[in-house]
């Protein structure tokens, strides 16, 4: 049975209280530094009394000559700035040393303590830097265009060559600029697995993109169409799988899919995410995440309704449900239970029907839990 993850609505609104002491702090450093500049630079050269008097009024230990003017408010640390020179110099298929873990390490932890507020988005800006620092060397150079198969198909093949700190440092960046409260509005990367989706691994694992003019569409056996979606299903070689509708012809078309797909639900490393199609009700689908970047993998799902009281369901053209049917269904042990909030329950309740011989997994009802 799958781990049960939450589900939500229609998305989240940021806190966006500007910190009023860390205002002030900043407003009273540039007034220190315009004062500094007024009187120090612009005036004549200082007289050797002046010096002396300078050097008497000093607390001890305080070396003579002018202050050291302070670091720029929302400035980057400079473990960070030490922390992007390195990663265009390590080797990304070379375990770091202690001390080059060490230079990771600090960099990493100076990023995470930025300034999150809205009007300093200081830390999901490092963040985001810091990745394209990390990219750079994965692609030893320039960076493919993300809406690019190649850029998947390539970035796939180079992090699993890679060190595990190249993924750790695109894990954590990712991490930092998800959870932060007032985040940049750049993408972070996505590294979607392609080879996976579009062709039947040797464990019988994958293969979920299978367009009209695939060499293996004829060898599906079993087939059944969503006519409302244009998801359909079948079996190769025994394993059953879901299929992204025909309309979507390209793998251009498929990496565009996933990456505008809307995040709906999370459950450990399964995401579910609705795909919106012009002219159509639109489909989920289901993708696992692993180490916060990559798409391991991304399949449709074949019929996913809303319950609603006195409905009748079309799961196939040779089979209806009603809404008592389904409630009824629910209480089957081999209901799976996906996703649940503080109003919806989501359950996969493929295995209870008659057509599970047809259509093993992915038949979702969201259900209120006042209907439960």
């Amino acid at each position: 049975m799958k781990g049960v993850g939450n589900f939500y609505g229609g998305g989240f609104d940021a806190f966006a209280a500007l910190d009023e002491q860390e205002r002030r702090s900043s407003q009273e450093s540039q007034d220190f530094s315009q004062e500094e500049s007024s009187s120090g630079f612009d005036s004549p050269p200082l007289t050797r009394k002046r010096v002396t008097r300078s050097s008497e009024n000093s607390a001890p230990g305080t070396p003579k000559g002018s202050p050291r003017k302070p670091a720029t408010p929302g400035s980057t640390p400079k473990k960070v700035k030490v922390l992007e020179v390195h990663l265009g110099q390590w080797d990304r298929e070379a375990d770091l040393t202690a001390k080059e873990s060490e230079i990771l390490e600090k960099g990493m932890q100076a990023v995470e303590e930025l300034a999150d507020t809205p009007k300093r988005k200081k830390r999901s800006t490092v963040a985001h830097r810091v990745v394209e620092s990390a990219m750079r060397k994965l692609f030893d150079g320039d960076v493919p265009d993300p809406a690019a198969p190649v850029y998947h198909t390539k970035a796939t093949e180079r992090l699993e060559e890679s060190s595990g700190w190249v993924v750790d440092v695109l894990a954590r960046s990712s991490r930092i600029h998800r959870q932060a409260e007032h985040p940049v509005d750049e993408e972070f990367p996505v590294v979607i697995n392609l080879n996976h989706l579009t062709a039947p691994a040797n464990n019988g694992a994958g293969f979920h993109f299978c367009p009209p003019t695939h060499h293996l569409r004829g060898e599906i056996a079993h087939v059944r169409h969503n006519v409302k979606t244009g998801v359909w299903s079948g079996f190769y070689n025994g394993k059953f799988s879901s299929f992204f509708p025909d309309c979507i012809k390209s793998e251009e078309q498929l990496v565009q899919v996933i990456l505008n797909s809307h995040f709906q639900a999370q459950a450990e490393s399964r995401q579910l995410r609705f795909v919106a199609v012009e002219g159509s009700p639109g489909f989920f689908i289901e993708t696992y995440v692993h180490q916060e970047i990559k798409r391991t993998s991304a399949f449709p799902i074949f019929c996913a309704e809303h319950w609603c009281e006195d409905s009748v369901y079309e799961i196939l053209p040779e089979y209806r449900i009603s809404s008592q049917e389904v409630l009824a269904d629910l209480r089957d042990p081999r209901c799976n239970k996906c996703y649940e909030s503080q109003q919806h329950v989501i359950f996969d309740i493929a295995q209870v029907l008659p057509t599970a011989h047809l259509i093993p997994s992915g038949i979702y009802f969201i259900v209120p839990r006042a209907a439960l």
